[in-house]
């Protein structure tokens, strides 16, 4: 799943939490979904942070 996939699930999660429509224990599992694909996506922003500063130094470094 891509990043730009993660975002769009989460908010179709949210839509369906808000909505107030589904029973408990599946808003359970939807909260559970929702909280590991926003810290997979943390993840990834962190790791794609990193890789810009690295590069940005290295540019640096080359000047």
């Amino acid at each position: 799943m891509t990043f730009e996939e993660k975002l769009k699930r989460i908010d179709e999660i949210v839509k369906i939490l808000n909505s107030g429509n589904e029973a408990f224990e599946n808003q359970i599992n939807l909260y559970a979904e929702g909280i590991r694909l926003l810290n997979e996506c943390r993840v990834f922003l962190e790791n794609t942070t990193k890789k810009i500063i690295d590069i940005s130094k290295e540019d640096a470094n080359a000047n």
